[in-house]
């Protein structure tokens, strides 16, 4: 079976993130977000994400959030790890 390693990379612009990307919301260190980028409006400084089992759908001000987009991860939805 293949082991796939996740990596993290802080996104201090919002033009760097698309749809489908995976990103981690945290705030003073800790993970309050974890999900799918649905939208980006970088012009607002806002996105919007799906995340959670139910896959909810919150917008985040980028502002208030340490944003990093995860790659190698397949399991976005499965809440603050």
């Amino acid at each position: 079976m293949a082991h796939h390693r996740e990596h993290a990379t802080r996104i201090h612009d919002l033009a760097r993130l698309h749809p489908g990307d995976t990103l981690e919301a945290r705030r003073y260190g800790t993970v309050r977000y974890r999900g799918v980028v649905e939208e980006v409006a970088p012009h607002l400084d806002i996105l919007w994400l799906r995340h959670g089992s139910w896959r909810e759908r919150t917008i985040l001000e980028a502002a208030e959030y340490e944003l990093w987009k995860v790659t190698g991860s397949h399991r976005p939805f499965l809440g603050v790890p």
